[in-house]
């Protein structure tokens, strides 16, 4: 399951870090991983035990926003095995299976709280709610929250309702939201986007002075727009700005 994980974030142009007990073996195990690995992809092996936190170091949570966990304790057959464990992995004929090592409660338990609780000290802090999307007042003072609006609600806006197959989503990350998108220019297509629906009553922004985005991105150039009518080709006000990676 992890070396599926992993091959397909690197397919999306994911920079990928994985936490592995031997990095030899998983050396071997990700050889060729990256041969369809998407412009932008990246691979990192750092050798750590979840089950011995002190294995677990800051660095190896550094700019790491997202941590996928598919560890488990070690299952093998109770007549034994290969070196290779071949009978495991031969996945036809059934072997009466024992736990070999540690136990369920010592890894998916224990050894998962000493992973998130390494995580929550030491990746990526959420940025401060205050900063976030604010309507900037005119008078100086701080605005609207635009993002605790409880009506916004978000939706994927992208080539595909030209015929394209670009893709994007919208997720809850703390107090922020991260978007995510692929862009693809199969078919003619070429975008990936989020729009709220239309918002009702809309928002009376007439007493503030504009809009602050304070946006964490990967390098690339992205487009937010804001519309004062209902209709889906209505005129749209639009700035354009480029973001630093990290």
């Amino acid at each position: 399951v992890g070396k599926r994980c992993v091959t397909k974030l690197l397919s999306l142009g994911r920079r990928v870090r994985v936490l592995v007990r031997d990095a030899d073996k998983a050396r071997e195990l990700f050889r060729g991983a990256g041969d369809l690995a998407a412009p932008g992809a990246k691979l990192e092996l750092c050798a750590a035990d979840i089950t011995q936190p002190q294995t677990l170091q800051p660095s190896m949570f550094q700019d790491v926003g997202t941590v996928m966990c598919t560890t488990a304790c070690k299952v093998a057959p109770k007549e034994g095995d290969t070196d290779k464990r071949d009978k495991y992995y031969q996945g036809i004929k059934f072997f009466d299976p024992e736990i070999v090592g540690d136990t369920p409660e010592v890894v998916d338990f224990e050894g998962v709280k000493n992973l998130v609780d390494a995580f929550k000290e030491n990746g990526v802090s959420t940025m401060s709610k205050e900063k976030r999307w604010l309507a900037k007042n005119k008078s100086g003072g701080e605005g609207v929250d635009l993002l605790s609006l409880p009506q916004l609600a978000w939706g994927s806006l992208d080539d595909v309702v030209m015929g394209g197959v670009s893709e994007s989503s919208m997720e809850a990350s703390g107090e922020n939201v991260v978007f995510k998108g692929i862009v693809r220019t199969e078919n003619n297509g070429g975008f990936a986007s989020m729009r709220t629906r239309n918002v009702d009553p809309a928002l009376d922004l007439s007493g503030e002075a504009g809009i602050t985005l304070r946006v964490r991105g990967n390098g690339m150039r992205f487009k937010f727009l804001v519309r004062t009518e209902t209709g889906f080709d209505a005129v749209a006000y639009a700035s354009s700005f480029d973001t630093k990676d990290g």
